[in-house]
């Protein structure tokens, strides 16, 4: 039907004849057929217009140092199987991104393994994308086994035979690739032992009697090592020993003679080390001796250090860390356990991390007195680290005759101060208010943050904000009520309190003067009560 026929229809309400229905409906799908075709060609035109612009693309333009880039903020840095699997897919998509993927030698220097039928020959090609020098890039190993099974070779049908001896894990770690990072999981330190073992005779002199000499190996250049047992497993950089209680059970003859045969070529490789050991100081002192090139220690001393520093010899009494910048002690908990914090000699600290917390009972504050401090010479360490930047001091009760003696020295370069969850007299502020120093006459004169966390609810604060207007003395204008300095700006610009419990009325209430003061004086103080930030600014 033309467009005239069905005009006088489309223009009024008449009802349209059989014949007219009829031509109107043939009209209808001659026009949807139309429509279709012409959608089928704008389909075709848009296929082709998103060709064209696709050719002129800019990431066709996109070198592939940019795109290998890309591809490693996506993978992890060490990869499994899944990981390898995935890293192959996004090879394999087209020749750019494959020669993108090979150019980008990080992507194949880590390797994680799980599966007990590993290839020796496969690993190494993998391996062997990373550059064919030892040299050229560090290369990590990480073997983890996830479930239990029968280390003890009794063969139970239901558990499955130990993967933790593995004659391709021993091959590759000694005739594999030189390697700068080695992570070690297994489930048990029965596992490890059969690791040891089936290293021992392609490489015996791994596992050696105290005394002897360690020869030249591949081992050497091993700068971090993980080790991990069961629920004690860390991401971190660390030798966590297992408890003398599932290293030795019943047999503590056995500790005395015991040693963590680590070679002193890779201890003096390390930048990073964290040591978590319950065992006696002796063999802590016997691995720290070695770790010379160390930048961040953590130590780790445990709840049930008992064994005192006794007949150690002369040259375990002074631990040099010519680089050591960041100092970090856990588990303080008896006095034979801060001699070891005495012993350590690092002119080039920055930064000090001390914790007291007693993992058996953390509700047991320990107590920092007077006797403790001149047993581990403390007024001496302070006075050898005036470069100290920073300052923790965690979970124990400085008792009030330690109190001057804790803070001896001036600290001139500490910028951030943090009392996180001590117990000591507000008095101390007073104190620092009243010693006088030679240089800029007051204590940390750079001091920028000062942190005092879960603080006690009936904790007096006006000590501490008398501390801070004798560092800048201010006065209000009789005129105009208006705070006048009288000092330039003070380098404290930050105050964090944090409190234990909930209070229904702001704690910062009876202070709002002062804190207005501060406010002017450009000082950015924090309040939290552990529901609820109350920021002053």
């Amino acid at each position: 039907m033309t467009p005239s026929a069905i005009f006088h229809l489309a223009h009024s309400n008449a009802v349209p004849t059989t014949p007219e229905t009829k031509q109107i409906r043939e009209g209808i799908q001659t026009l949807e057929d139309k429509a279709a075709d012409l959608r089928a060609q704008l389909q075709e035109l848009e296929s082709q217009l998103q060709q064209h612009r696709g050719i002129l693309s800019p990431i066709r333009l996109m070198p592939l140092e940019v795109l290998g880039h890309i591809f490693s903020l996506v993978l992890p840095d060490i990869l499994d199987e899944v990981d390898r699997t995935y890293l192959i897919g996004l090879s394999l998509v087209c020749r750019s991104w494959y020669e993108a993927a090979r150019a980008t030698l990080r992507l194949w220097r880590g390797v994680e393994l799980k599966r007990y039928d590993i290839n020796f020959d496969r690993i190494m090609a993998w391996y062997g994308h990373s550059g064919s020098s030892d040299d050229i890039l560090p290369k990590s190993l990480k073997w983890v086994v996830t479930r239990w099974h029968d280390c003890q070779g009794r063969n139970y049908r239901r558990i499955p035979r130990c993967e933790s001896a593995n004659p391709t894990l021993a091959r590759l770690l000694v005739e594999g690739p030189v390697l700068d990072h080695l992570t070690i999981k297994v489930p048990s330190t029965e596992c490890y032992r059969r690791i040891m073992n089936s290293i021992h005779p392609v490489e015996p002199h791994l596992v050696m009697e105290p005394g002897q000499s360690f020869p030249p190996s591949r081992w050497a250049s091993l700068r971090s090592l993980t080790l991990g047992f069961g629920s004690e497993w860390t991401e971190n950089t660390r030798l966590h020993l297992p408890l003398l209680k599932n290293a030795f059970g019943d047999e503590w003859r056995l500790l005395d003679a015991a040693r963590v045969l680590i070679p002193p070529a890779f201890l003096n490789n390390l930048t990073t080390f964290e040591l978590s050991c319950d065992w006696t100081h002796r063999h802590i002192l016997e691995l720290l001796q070695h770790c010379i090139n160390v930048k961040e220690l953590v130590l780790n001393m445990g709840s049930y250090a008992g064994s005192r520093l006794l007949a150690i010899p002369d040259s375990l009494q002074n631990l040099p860390f010519p680089r050591l910048r960041t100092l970090r002690l856990r588990h303080l908990r008896r006095t034979w356990s801060m001699e070891m914090f005495g012993l350590v000699r690092a002119p080039r600290l920055r930064h000090l991390d001390i914790s007291f917390t007693n993992m058996a009972d953390p509700s047991n504050k320990h107590t920092l007195d007077l006797d403790v401090l001149r047993h581990i010479n403390w007024e001496s360490l302070m006075k050898k680290w005036e470069d100290l930047r920073t300052l923790r001091i965690h979970d124990v009760h400085i008792a009030s005759d330690a109190l001057h003696a804790f803070l001896v020295n001036q600290l001139p370069a500490l910028t951030r101060l943090t009392l996180d969850n001590v117990m000591f007299d507000p008095q101390l502020f007073s104190y620092l208010r009243s010693t006088p120093f030679l240089f800029g006459g007051k204590y940390f004169p750079v001091l920028e943050t000062l942190e005092i966390l879960n603080l006690p609810a009936d904790f007096d604060l006006t000590h501490l904000f008398n501390f801070f207007r004798d560092r800048r003395p201010w006065y209000k204008a009789k005129h105009n009520d208006q705070t006048v300095f009288e000092a330039p700006p003070d380098s404290i610009t930050r105050l964090v309190l944090t409190y234990r419990e909930q209070e229904k009325v702001s704690i910062l209430d009876p202070y709002a003067d002062v804190l207005g003061v501060l406010k002017d004086a450009g000082v950015y103080v924090q309040a939290d009560t552990r529901y609820e930030m109350v920021d002053v600014m």
